[in-house]
């Protein structure tokens, strides 16, 4: 991807995969050369780390350095379930805007229709469902 303006929509579409990734790798106990976190940025945007724009690395690495918190509050909010029985998709989903909401980076109801239009896109027909509500209750509960 050349190193062009991105949309906002983009650049959450771009971290969701970043984080996709590191989640992916964070689960792959057998292999020994993990890529790190800048490597996953670069590969998924096509250029250089210090290349990719500010913003969408803040976010990514915002998500990351939290993640045991954020996770505590989504599965807070989950219904008989527990984080790591989510696909990776969903999680990185959840988590990258769990992060947004969080940080007030976005208004709460833009944060969950970004979530949910990346849900409709990658994941399967019912996870929009509970992406909504569980970042609907988050939203709520930092309001």
């Amino acid at each position: 991807m050349e190193n062009v303006e991105l949309s906002r929509t983009k650049i959450h579409e771009q971290a969701m995969i970043c984080i996709f990734q590191y989640l992916f790798y964070e689960t792959q106990k057998e292999i020994t050369n993990k890529k790190k976190i800048e490597e996953i940025i670069s590969d998924v945007m096509e250029v250089s780390f210090d290349e990719c724009d500010l913003f969408f690395r803040a976010i990514i690495f915002e998500t990351i350095k939290n993640k045991k918190e954020y996770v505590q509050i989504i599965e807070s909010k989950l219904n008989k379930w527990t984080f790591d029985r989510l696909c990776l998709t969903d999680q990185a989903i959840l988590l990258l805007f769990t992060s947004q909401l969080l940080n007030n980076r976005a208004p709460i109801q833009v944060c969950i229709d970004m979530a949910v239009d990346l849900a409709h896109r990658y994941c399967d027909e019912k996870s929009y469902r509970y992406i909504n509500k569980v970042l609907d209750r988050v939203g709520k509960e930092n309001a």
